[in-house]
């Protein structure tokens, strides 16, 4: 007996079926959660391209149906498949053909974009990772709204947010504490001491010369240090929010200070693909060389005489003043003094720079 195929789907409409089936098994996922998932792949959707998909109304490109298995095992929390998003009892139309589901589940079995990555990780841990990396939109909003973080700097990548930073029960305990985010505590402290806050309280204790060995003594010293970081963290979070602006200027400079930094030692110099392939092509890769070096140090100096300004409005304001990166110069008056001077005398001339055919990789904004 032939089969009617009268009722056969779109691929399309049998993929939003399978999304709408998928997520309401998870209970209390929405279709915002599922947009946030996309967008923190680079996709432009909100809940009502989700809404669309699930009716079989929007149209799926290659790209997103193999993003799709991602997007879901995050939202869902849990691991979904291709295959997964496929009834196995429907006729499906694909192009000029009507195939049953099984078929194209037999198609796309093993070709999800999450089994690839289960070659090399426990796919678990995967997904817990990626759910971290979405959870910490928040956190890096957040962290903008402090100044702590600004647009296009290293951390304000989500996956190397979440990866500077450990969250542990102290983290936790704290942001309980004080009505804070974890991550947002974690990054913080690495801020202000240069390591996580049950670090540096286990250093300040070890360095009291009354702490003794008892370890009623200890617990009751780590307990008091820990009050007393707890305070200054929640010190330096009022400080943020009453000045953003002027700690996001400060960010901002830093940031790009530490970019030209790396330039200036050759740290980037063969990863921009653009400078790389001029070298390569030129008949004088040294002379692009020493063009990298000339203007990377005259923007170092640049940035750290706008950090200067900023940091001599820290102390009008009667702020403390941010750390600064492990390397930089000193910025005492003097050493302020000796830098405006040299401004004076103007940065390298535009005839004695060497010519790049019109490459300029070091054309960020300082502002």
């Amino acid at each position: 007996m032939t089969p009617d195929h009268t009722d056969s789907r779109s691929l399309r409409a049998v993929i939003g079926e399978g999304v709408r089936r998928v997520r309401t098994a998870k209970k209390g996922v929405r279709q915002e959660d599922v947009a946030k998932a996309a967008r923190s792949y680079g996709l432009n959707w909100d809940y009502s391209r989700v809404a669309a998909l699930e009716r079989g109304e929007k149209a799926i490109s290659a790209e997103e149906l193999a993003l799709l298995p991602d997007i879901l095992s995050i939202a869902c929390v849990r691991l979904v498949k291709l295959p997964n998003l496929i009834d196995p009892d429907v006729w499906v139309q694909v192009g000029g053909r009507v195939m049953p589901g099984s078929d194209l589940i037999k198609i796309y079995a093993g070709q999800g974009a999450l089994r690839a990555q289960a070659a090399h990780t426990n796919p678990d841990d995967w997904i817990r990772r990626n759910v971290e990396v979405t959870r910490a939109w928040d956190d890096r909003d957040r962290l903008m709204r402090l100044g702590a973080i600004v647009e296009n700097s290293e951390y304000f990548d989500l996956h190397a947010l979440v990866a500077s930073v450990t969250v542990g029960l102290t983290e936790e305990r704290t942001a309980r504490r004080i009505g804070e985010r974890p991550l947002v505590v974690a990054y913080l402290s690495r801020l202000l001491w240069g390591r996580p806050l049950g670090e540096q309280r286990d250093r300040l204790v070890s360095e009291r010369a009354d702490a003794g060995d008892d370890p009623a003594r200890l617990r009751a010293l780590r307990g008091r240090v820990t009050r007393q970081l707890i305070d200054e963290m929640t010190a330096e979070i009022g400080r943020r929010e009453a000045h953003h602006d002027l700690y996001a200027e400060h960010t901002r400079h830093v940031e790009f200070w530490s970019l030209n930094r790396d330039r200036y030692h050759a740290v980037s110099a063969t990863s921009d693909p653009k400078l790389h392939q001029h070298r390569i092509d030129t008949d004088s890769p040294g002379t692009v060389d020493e063009w990298l070096t000339n203007t990377s140090r005259r923007d170092m100096d640049i940035a750290e005489r706008a950090i200067a300004d900023v940091r001599e409005q820290f102390r009008e304001r009667g702020l403390p003043l941010p750390t600064l990166p492990s390397g930089f110069p000193r910025l005492d008056a003097e050493a302020t003094a000796l830098a405006r001077l040299a401004a004076a005398s103007g940065p390298l001339g535009e005839a004695d720079t060497p010519s790049t055919h019109g490459i300029d990789p070091t054309n960020e904004d300082t502002q």
